[in-house]
């Protein structure tokens, strides 16, 4: 879909509340880093005139595309920082550095949800298509579209399967390319690493959605957050067909 990007997909064409979701409005990948001449041309045809990076300056520098906006809106609660374990496997007394997605994500609901109302705000008042990344555009990807996708009312069985989807997306040369590069750093190969490279189980997602419902559910989520209710409308109009 995206020559030298992996994890890429648009989010259109799931039920959402009798309608279902735009196509060609909302889509999703892991890092364009390594995005070809061919990606680059594909990525004009998809009509995404806006990308929203959820990486942080330390993971590398935003990307330059030619005729697209690139928004920064990092997401710390997200990043690997790894640079522990490269003295050695965690031990009794040096516990892993590695977050479970449990807690990872829980971080992020807790901490990232001004951010979460930025991008929404982005998504609801652009025009063209938006591709949201982060470095796999698995967890903090994974995170943010699971709350825009659930705000405007997209079948919870949809946005499970969505985020589950990037295992599969995931595995392979992306994977082995990854464990190449922490190799290199000093990195063991833990299975803790292996499960934050490219685990995504159903079961991450949905303790989300119930988080997100004890909150009161993603929308009012995004509003306390800094998200105003022309932009949750604005939203809601962007991201769904009505039936009929």
């Amino acid at each position: 879909m995206l020559e030298g990007v992996a994890n890429v997909r648009d989010l259109g064409g799931l039920p959402a509340g009798g309608g279902t979701t735009r196509s060609a409005v909302l889509l999703r990948s892991a890092g364009l880093g390594e995005l070809t001449e061919m990606g680059r041309s594909q990525l004009a045809r998809m009509g995404v005139g806006t990308v929203v990076d959820l990486r942080t300056e330390a993971e590398g520098p935003a990307d330059a595309l030619p005729d697209v906006q690139v928004i920064r809106l990092p997401l710390l609660q997200g990043a690997w920082d790894l640079s522990g374990l490269a003295d050695g496997p965690p031990t009794a007394q040096a516990p892993s550095a590695v977050p479970g997605l449990p807690d990872l994500y829980a971080s992020m609901i807790a901490d990232g949800g001004a951010t979460f109302a930025r991008l929404a705000a982005v998504v609801a008042n652009t025009t063209g298509a938006v591709l949201v990344h982060c470095t796999a555009g698995k967890d903090r990807t994974g995170i943010a579209v699971a709350l825009l996708l659930d705000a405007v009312g997209t079948d919870r069985s949809a946005v499970v399967t969505d985020y589950a989807a990037s295992h599969q997306q995931l595995r392979g040369a992306w994977a082995d390319g990854m464990r190449a590069t922490l190799a290199r750093m000093g990195i063991p190969d833990l299975p803790a690493i292996n499960t934050l490279l490219t685990a995504s189980p159903a079961a991450a997602i949905e303790s989300v959605l119930d988080e997100l419902d004890a909150r009161g559910g993603a929308l009012p989520y995004l509003r306390a957050n800094g998200l105003s209710a022309s932009d949750a409308a604005a939203l809601q109009t962007r991201l769904v067909e009505p039936a009929g």
